[in-house]
């Protein structure tokens, strides 16, 4: 029989059977926890009985928790603090997340593209967003399924192809060296050539690198695992060019900057003068300038650069490459190395194969 305890005009029921754990719940009417006791008493005797799952928390509750436990310890951790204020600020955020809706997620979608954001920006928004709802279904069981899963994602933007002519090369080196920040040279030449990404490079510190040996040692990466990175006569020298304009001490960052996202910020500056300067030689010469040239070119072309310019010397293999990039698969690979046909087709021409002669370009078929 359950007992009942009435405390502050709220009721205490209680139930104890031998062999199971005591269970007890509180409600505001008796009748209500009479009718609860002995409906659990039935079932513990029974061997039925289940504890009842703990309510689930809001989202904005999930979120503080993920943000805590898991996005604190996350690369980048400082840029997603704005994301998790913008979850945390949602409508439906006092929802408890097992009531989130997928119609509660798609209109909010809806508002990011209509707020003009592009597909690529919404869709890493949903996905930081899924992370807290994969962690509420893996890790607290607190709903059975990640809500994102049943949305319409926007599609995502066709792969960069843009990378650097030689004659935007030109003009951006140019560029740099009218720069203030006499760092930006060398970094370009650098990153046109050895292929690391932003992060990497501003990783990158004096006990890094090994001259002698042509190497540079990567401990922080983007997919976590470190690497060393082969470097040519050309990444050498402008890597020698940075630790003379670095500081001597051994564990010295080589940039002098205290965020990766100065490097792009002075990159975009560097490549608006190098626009200038190219629109005031055609002028100049009385030419018609290119509206495409040095325009819609962001930092990470200077890696699909130098990783198109190793593939389409014909020297290295695949696994050479991926040494290189440090790309794990050959699919992402791929979309780095933006072979033209006519390359392809030079190429094909230099290659000398058995059966391959010109009798069989004059025979008939």
């Amino acid at each position: 029989m359950a007992s009942i305890v009435e405390r502050g005009g709220r009721f205490l029921a209680r139930v104890r059977v031998q062999g199971a754990p005591a269970v007890s719940k509180t409600f505001q009417r008796r009748s209500d926890a009479e009718r609860w006791g002995r409906k659990t008493q039935a079932e513990l005797e029974a061997g039925l009985w289940v504890p009842e799952k703990a309510p689930a928390p809001t989202l904005r509750e999930a979120v503080q928790e993920y943000r805590k436990t898991v996005g604190a310890k996350l690369r980048g951790a400082p840029y997603y603090e704005r994301h998790w204020d913008a979850y945390e600020a949602l409508p439906w955020a006092t929802k408890a997340i097992d009531h989130v809706t997928p119609h509660d997620l798609a209109t909010w979608r809806d508002g990011l593209l209509e707020r003009g954001l592009s597909a690529g920006t919404v869709r890493k928004d949903i996905t930081l967003l899924s992370c807290v709802f994969t962690y509420a279904v893996k890790q607290r069981q607190w709903l059975d399924r990640n809500p994102t899963s049943l949305i319409v994602w926007p599609k995502p933007a066709p792969a960069r192809t843009r990378v650097v002519s030689d004659d935007e090369m030109r003009y951006l080196l140019a560029a740099a060296d009218r720069s203030k920040a006499v760092w930006i040279r060398p970094a370009i030449v650098l990153l046109a050539r050895s292929a690391m990404r932003r992060g990497e490079l501003f990783g990158l510190r004096r006990c890094d690198v090994d001259l002698e040996a042509r190497v540079a040692h990567l401990s922080v990466t983007k997919n976590g695992s470190a690497r060393d990175v082969p470097l040519c006569p050309v990444s050498v020298e402008a890597l020698r060019r940075l630790l003379v304009l670095a500081p001597k001490e051994d564990d010295a960052q080589l940039l002098p900057l205290n965020s990766a996202v100065y490097v792009s910020i002075r990159f975009i500056a560097t490549v608006k003068r190098a626009r200038a300067m190219y629109e005031d030689d055609c002028k100049t010469e009385g030419i018609e300038p290119d509206e495409s040239f040095a325009v819609d070119l962001p930092l990470h072309a200077l890696r699909h650069t130098a990783a198109t310019f190793w593939a389409s010397s014909g020297q290295l293999g695949v696994q050479q490459l991926q040494a290189i990039t440090g790309h794990k698969s050959l699919s992402m690979l791929s979309r780095y190395t933006h072979l033209s046909a006519s390359q392809l087709a030079q190429r094909l021409a230099s290659l000398v194969l058995p059966g391959c002669s010109e009798e069989l370009g004059r025979s008939e078929l």
